[in-house]
């Protein structure tokens, strides 16, 4: 009886070996399989995140030029609604405006930077200003503050006149920062040498750059 036992097992030990080698190799090949489709699955999950990415600032890019030319397009029916001439980026004329574009960058140095409205110029330097953009202390984001002029948020339409304008800063002068730099904003000033229009033709960028639209009308008696 042993004997017998002795020689099943001996015969069953010669094919049992190698199945149990072919099933751990095949074990084997089963988990180096499933390592590649991991890898695979990993690399393909990295290619459509990146191109999502680039998607998304795409998209960020088409919406800031969208921006920019609903912002042109206001000034354009901003200055047929007024109905005067006037020069674009020059100096205004004797009874003309003046329509600029300006272009507000952030000092890499955390200071402000000045405008002076008067001859439409964007400066770093410290100097007399009349409006100061820079990022709020506390929360970091930009808003814009008066220097020694007086100024209001309170304006009628994007085609206000410079009666309009003067009148808002008059009876409803801004007092605190302005805050709220979006798209179709309007700040009226009243400077030493005119009165300007003000309007935000873009929101600040991610590094801060602002976009305004000016229409200054010069005092005669400037």
């Amino acid at each position: 009886m042993r004997r017998r036992i002795g020689q099943a097992i001996e015969h069953h030990s010669k094919w049992a070996v190698p199945l149990i080698g072919l099933i751990t190799a095949m074990l084997g090949l089963i988990t180096a399989l499933s390592r590649d489709e991991v890898n695979d699955v990993t690399k393909e999950r990295e290619v459509v995140q990146s191109r999502a990415t680039d998607l998304r600032s795409q998209q960020v890019d088409l919406e800031a030029e969208i921006e920019r030319l609903q912002g042109e397009n206001s000034d354009l029916r901003a200055r047929l609604d007024n109905g005067s001439g006037g020069s674009v980026n020059g100096d205004a004329g004797a009874d003309d405006p003046a329509y600029r574009r300006l272009t507000v960058r952030l000092p890499p140095d955390g200071d402000d930077a000045n405008l002076l409205l008067d001859r439409g110029e964007v400066t770093a330097e410290c100097c007399s200003f009349d409006l100061a953009y820079s990022r709020n202390d506390d929360t970091g984001i930009p808003e814009m503050t008066a220097g020694s002029v007086a100024y209001s948020t309170d304006v009628p339409s994007a085609a206000a006149t410079q009666e309009e304008c003067a009148q808002a800063v008059r009876t409803s002068p801004t007092i605190t920062p302005v805050r709220k730099l979006r798209l179709g904003t309007l700040i009226c000033v009243i400077t030493e040498g005119g009165t300007s229009l003000l309007r935000i033709s873009a929101t600040p960028t991610k590094n801060g750059t602002l976009r305004i639209s000016q229409t200054f009308w010069p005092d005669p008696e400037g």
